[in-house]
């Protein structure tokens, strides 16, 4: 079975230090930016999902929970995917203001502004984005934009071992491609082996039992030495 090799992905303080730095950061574009991880990050999203978003693409189930209608899936037309309130919350409050950076209208949901129109932002500017922040966060230059997609990807599995889920959240067409994060570090089989049930760890050191110099009866010292009756 293939595995994720750990430079692919971004730790939990990685992760958590690159949107702060976004989120910081004074740059023209630096609201788009930090939405824009922040969406790839917590949708699981591919680039080129990211880039395809619309306005119109939040929506809420018939339990209210929300959700994105992801287009140009990869093999699929479309896909939705679950979000966080959260996440919910910061796209809402950015809908409202691309709508006002389009005139009203509903559009792109990540733009550039361009010979005077707002024009749906290109592939290479979402990664020049990521590499561009990633390097002043100061994260190793091993990451990609396709790299927040592998970090849902390893700390979903963790939280929830529930690999079909997390087949549907990232819209694997077999479950064998989502098995890549099923994978393990050190830390986390500890952590696993310290749950076990007690009668799976021994009661603790061995101690010889007291009485007759072996320990237990007569019967039982001449059947360990093999010695006659």
């Amino acid at each position: 079975m293939a595995t994720l090799d750990r430079k692919r992905y971004l730790d939990a303080n990685e992760a958590a230090h690159l949107l702060q730095f976004a989120r910081g950061s004074v740059a023209r574009e630096s609201e788009r930016d930090y939405v824009a991880l922040s969406v790839t990050l917590n949708g699981a999203l591919r680039l080129r999902e990211v880039r395809a978003l619309n306005t119109t693409d939040l929506k809420r189930d018939e339990t209210g929970a929300p959700i994105l209608d992801v287009w140009f899936s990869k093999g699929k037309a479309s896909r939705r995917v679950r979000i966080t309130e959260e996440m919910a919350e910061l796209l809402e409050d950015w809908i409202r203001k691309q709508r006002r950076r389009l005139g009203g209208a509903d559009g792109p949901m990540f733009t550039v502004f361009y010979r005077g129109l707002e024009r749906r932002i290109a592939r290479r500017s979402l990664e020049h984005v990521f590499k561009r922040i990633a390097r002043r966060a100061g994260l190793p230059g091993c990451y990609s934009f396709h790299s927040l997609r592998h970090t849902y990807g390893v700390y979903y599995y963790r939280s929830t071992r529930d690999i079909l889920a997390l087949r549907e959240q990232l819209g694997h067409a077999r479950v064998s491609t989502t098995q890549i994060y099923t994978s393990i570090d050190g830390a986390t089989a500890r952590e696993n082996l310290r749950s076990l049930p007690a009668a799976l760890k021994p009661p603790g050191r061995y101690r010889r039992a007291r009485g007759n110099g072996m320990g237990g009866n007569g019967e039982e010292r001449r059947r360990a030495s093999g010695s006659p009756l």
